[in-house]
């Protein structure tokens, strides 16, 4: 299975989107194809239009097209189920196309999820409406697993439709009592949502290699990547823990697509091996929780995972191992010994200082420039944002 990034298009990619459109309608594809000039025009407007790329070859393979509607009939979608006030309160999906040769692999529905995701964004929109034909199955199938009801089936020249919704208002409440939750200081992990809506100012700050100086160590030997300002901050630490008679030891700084791809593969095995009783749905949830998708703080160069190792290079008790995940992987797990709490008290002290936040996940991730550095510091913009790999030296 080839992996994919889920991108915002431009119109650089009409021709490509008319490509895949004319071989699914060779092909039988149940769905109304579009012209160039509907599709110039859904750019014109802003529509939201989104990608999935193949990280490989940098081809589309996938595209959704999704809208704020304007127009009456788009609108009116909505009557019979909802009150005439909050018929402006939708989103409509109008294209969903994957080529044929990269489908049941996900991807349909990773663009779906960036669709729903983008439409909570707006804190105006609380429904999103598509229109179906009865004969394309799987796309019905698609949008029921993502919650999406039937709710009227019209037929018009021998041809006949679902119209389908989805309402998500009832999670956005959820979304911000867990907001309130963490300013209150009653819940430390922020909804996932604050973190994916943070606005990214990408300031062009070099990307540089990690010096393999005897202050710190890297995991394995291995050479590591990160922002100018990171890697600076990191040396400073490692200067005042040399004084101790400590280091710093680093796992991770910047993480190409295809590791992070492979990490999130592992703990789904994981999962799958050790609690079988959990649907695939429950699975992805928890690994949501553990490791980001492509796009997260690692692509950036912003985020890095470490701790803080003796001299001869053995780490300090912070209860778990690194990517070991079990009650005491939360950073202010109440399991643990009082050593365990003050290793990682010292950790949190020093990289705060230098500007960087904690993922309360995780004791070991931090945040520098990122979305989650954004959210957490309830900071406007972010000014790290994701970095290729063919950019890496």
């Amino acid at each position: 299975m080839s992996l994919i990034r889920i991108i915002r298009l431009t119109p650089n990619y009409i021709d490509e989107m008319l490509a895949l459109q004319d071989i699914a309608h060779k092909n039988g594809d149940p769905f109304t194809p579009s012209s160039r000039a509907l599709y110039e025009r859904a750019f014109m407007y802003q529509n939201f239009v989104f990608g999935a790329i193949d990280i490989d070859t940098n081809k589309l393979v996938g595209y959704c097209n999704c809208s704020i509607p304007t127009d009456k009939s788009k609108k009116n979608l909505g009557k019979g189920i909802l009150p005439d006030n909050k018929l402006n309160a939708v989103g409509h999906v109008n294209t969903i196309l994957v080529d044929s040769l990269y489908r049941r692999n996900g991807y349909g529905g990773k663009l779906l999820e960036q669709v729903i995701s983008t439409f909570k964004n707006k804190s105006t929109i609380h429904y999103i409406f598509t229109t179906l034909y009865t004969t394309n199955i799987p796309s019905h199938k698609l949008f029921v697993k993502y919650g999406f009801k039937d709710y009227h089936k019209i037929e018009n020249n021998g041809v006949t439709k679902f119209y389908c919704y989805c309402q998500f208002r009832i999670m956005n409440l959820r979304i911000i009592y867990n907001y309130i939750l963490v300013r209150l200081g009653i819940r430390h992990i922020l909804p996932s949502y604050y973190i994916r809506k943070a606005k990214v100012k990408e300031c062009n700050e070099p990307i540089i290699r990690l010096s393999k100086d005897t202050l710190i160590l890297s995991y394995e030997g291995k050479e590591l990547f990160g922002r100018n300002s990171v890697v600076l901050k990191l040396e400073k630490i490692s200067k005042y823990l040399s004084q101790q008679g400590l280091k710093l030891l680093v796992y991770e700084l910047y993480r190409d697509a295809n590791t992070q791809e492979q990490m999130r593969q592992k703990q789904i095995q994981l999962l799958k091996d050790s609690c079988p009783e959990l649907s695939d749905n429950e699975i992805k949830n928890m690994v949501d929780k553990r490791v980001s998708a492509y796009g997260g703080g690692h692509q950036t160069g912003g985020a890095v995972d470490l701790t803080i190792c003796k001299q001869d290079g053995v780490p300090l008790d912070m209860g778990t191992n690194y990517l070991e995940f079990d009650k005491n992987t939360e950073t202010y797990s109440k399991c643990l010994t009082q050593e365990q709490f003050n290793n990682r008290q010292l950790l949190i002290h020093l990289m705060t200082e230098e500007g960087f936040v904690n993922y309360p996940a995780e004791w070991w991730h931090f945040s520098y420039g990122d979305k989650m550095w954004a959210a957490y510091s309830h900071t406007k913009y972010a000014f790290y944002d994701i970095i290729p790999q063919k950019i890496i030296k």
